[in-house]
């Protein structure tokens, strides 16, 4: 609490509460006044260098005997004494600035980065993307716009100087966007009191946001050589789904081993096309939704400046619409391609199953209606096999029957009874036979299947029962 006394309300606090408040007041600026010069770096890191950066940033601080910041800490501001340093972590980069107090003609002759340990320096974790010198005077009394101008275009490159007017015209800037002999780019600003009084703050807020400018343009165009290097990949990559796609849509038999090992072909090709841009995607997606966040907030910083045109020459907003933003829409092109083919084979991959689908429905269709007539001939077979099966039990029966009846006949006398006997049991027995055999086809057949009972046997006159 800012007063230091305690909530006086018996609420329960969400735990972020505090920490969601002190966001909206991280990073403030810091409050500058002309003459003043800065260096400024921003050093790409990656997102898992946290205690490599902190510590080295804790070797500075013991040198010059300050207080150090927290571990996980993503802002600072030290007095080093000569110079005042303001740290920032961002997600993928660090930046350092440095600040000191400045004289003389030549705004860039002694930056404060000379300050700087060199050794300290050297080691500084990562890769340096971003150096900036930035310079902050006070516009000489009485000398005009174009009076101005004719120094500045010493200090930096006149084909691509850029100028403007900010803040309602109380500071004039300079640069150029290049790297000069000494490896850092410039900017110079010109503050001019008669406009109106001059805020600190509002100096320190302006200084930043052409710092900020110069480093998230710098990022932004990381996202070039990855969206170059992807372009003939996804060109071929097209070019190859194009093929897959026309072969797909020709006239192939749709039966048969041929085209079963057409699909498998085609849809081994798209599975490899598929892997190969989902490869391609996981290498620059990153890269590609940093790259928009990144323009996002340039053109936001850019707006923020309420820039006027200078001597007709071009502002900041001129040169980002013709030099950044071209870059830009190459790589949301580049990207929206990207994005474009993945949904195209997609659907490619819905064609192709589709298509195996339907012919494996044709396949086992054709199976179905294969097995249902080997079903038929085996029905037919068993039946035939079932009639002969009467036949043979009403044999084996008869002549049973035929043992018992001569037995009977000789007894009483009369041979010729024996042969009458077994020619009236022959229709008894047949047809005891095929009625007992329907009966326990019937027992054996499922009950209550509502079907025609397939295993009865023939009818003595060839029909069915």
């Amino acid at each position: 609490m800012l007063d230091g006394v305690g909530p006086i309300h018996p609420l329960r606090t969400h735990p972020l509460r505090d920490r969601l408040v002190n966001e909206v007041h991280a990073r403030p600026t810091m409050p500058l006044t002309a003459p003043q010069s800065a260096s400024h770096l921003a050093v790409v890191t990656g997102e898992h260098a946290a205690s490599e950066i902190h510590d080295h940033l804790v070797l500075l601080c013991e040198r010059h005997r300050v207080v150090p910041p927290t571990a996980g800490a993503d802002y600072f501001i030290a007095d080093l004494g000569t110079l005042q340093l303001r740290w920032e972590r961002h997600t993928e980069f660090v930046s350092y600035t440095f600040y000191r107090r400045s004289g003389g003609e030549n705004p860039f002759a002694e930056p404060p980065i000379e300050a700087v340990p060199r050794n300290w320096l050297a080691t500084l974790p990562g890769e340096m993307l971003v150096a900036l010198h930035v310079s902050l005077m006070q516009r000489p009394e009485g000398v005009s716009d174009a009076e101005t101008a004719f120094p500045v275009t010493r200090l930096f490159a006149q084909e691509s100087l850029i100028d403007c007017r900010m803040a309602g015209g109380i500071a004039t800037g300079f640069t150029d966007c290049h790297i000069h002999a000494d490896g850092f780019g410039r900017i110079l600003v010109l503050m001019d009191e008669a406009k109106g009084p001059i805020n600190p703050h509002q100096t320190g807020r302006m200084v930043q946001r052409l710092l900020e400018i110069e480093t998230y343009r710098t990022m932004a165009l990381l996202g070039l050589p990855h969206a170059r290097e992807a372009a003939p990949r996804l060109a071929k990559a097209e070019q190859r789904l194009g093929e897959i796609t026309t072969a797909l849509a020709s006239d192939a038999p749709r039966s048969g081993s041929i085209h079963r090992e057409t699909d498998r072909e085609l849809l081994d090709h798209l599975a490899g096309l598929s892997a190969e841009i989902e490869r391609l995607s996981s290498q620059t997606s990153y890269r590609f939704s940093a790259t928009s966040a990144y323009t996002a907030l340039v053109t936001r910083r850019i707006s923020e400046l309420r820039e006027d045109r200078l001597l007709g020459l071009q502002t900041y907003g001129e040169f980002m619409e013709r030099q950044l933003q071209p870059a830009i829409r190459t790589c949301e092109s580049v990207a929206a391609r990207q994005e474009m083919l993945a949904r195209r084979l997609a659907r490619a991959c819905q064609m192709l199953r589709a298509r195996i689908e339907v012919t494996l429905q044709e396949q086992n269709r054709d199976l179905l209606h294969s097995m249902d007539q080997r079903a038929h001939l085996q029905l037919r077979l068993q039946e035939t096999v079932e009639g002969l099966s009467v036949v043979a039990i009403s044999y084996y029966a008869i002549a049973l029957i035929g043992h018992v009846i001569d037995a009977l006949a000789g007894v009483s006398g009369r041979p010729w009874l024996g042969e009458v006997g077994a020619g009236l049991a022959v229709p008894v027995v047949v047809g005891i036979v095929w009625i007992g055999i329907r009966r326990i086809r019937r027992r054996i057949a499922p009950a209550g299947s509502g079907h025609r009972n397939s295993w009865a046997p023939p009818a003595l006159d060839g029909t069915r029962s």
